[in-house]
């Protein structure tokens, strides 16, 4: 069981950051605000990166569910 949540952990998780591009947001909203303070873009990137996070998370936990919904494998 672990190895088959393991397997598709990894597989989802690697397919999913290129997706959502956490360092690639993170720069582009930045961008976004070139007059802020130091600490108005730290808060800014952490708020980028716990949203990332939180995506992630949720695609894993429903994306196999979604998934086989529709009656698509992972290796697909």
């Amino acid at each position: 069981m672990w190895n088959e949540f393991s397997h598709a952990f990894l597989v989802i998780f690697t397919s999913l950051l290129p997706v959502i591009n956490p360092p690639g947001a993170a720069l582009m909203v930045l961008g976004l605000l070139p007059h802020a303070s130091p600490s108005q873009r730290n808060q800014v990137a952490r708020a980028v990166a716990i949203n990332s996070l939180v995506m992630l998370t949720v695609s894993i936990g429903i994306g196999a569910w979604v998934l086989s919904f529709f009656g698509i494998s992972i290796p697909v």
